[in-house]
């Protein structure tokens, strides 16, 4: 089954469906009893779908200024990006 939710949930035409349009889409042909359980877990394994979600949670508070360095090198960040979708073929 885990193939045809892929054909209906990862459409050339539309991209990713989320799970409400995929579920609508296989109902009208298909019906297993674990259907809702297994397009569950399949939108929560597609990376668009993921990107694509809206947080359900309320914003924690507004961000606070970070002190200023009087020395240089006394502060030192980093930020890193991971899991970003490949683009034709290049990291």
């Amino acid at each position: 089954m885990g193939n045809l939710i892929k054909e209906c949930h990862d459409t050339k035409w539309v991209g990713s469906l989320g799970q409400r349009r995929t579920m609508a889409l296989l109902e009208l042909a298909y019906y297993w009893p674990q259907i809702c359980d297994e397009v569950e877990a399949y939108v929560r394994t597609c990376f668009v779908c993921q990107q694509d979600r809206v947080e359900q949670q309320q914003p924690r508070r507004l961000l606070e200024p970070l002190p200023i360095a009087e020395h240089p090198w006394e502060s030192v960040t980093m930020d890193f990006i991971i899991e970003l979708p490949k683009l034709k073929g290049y990291d």
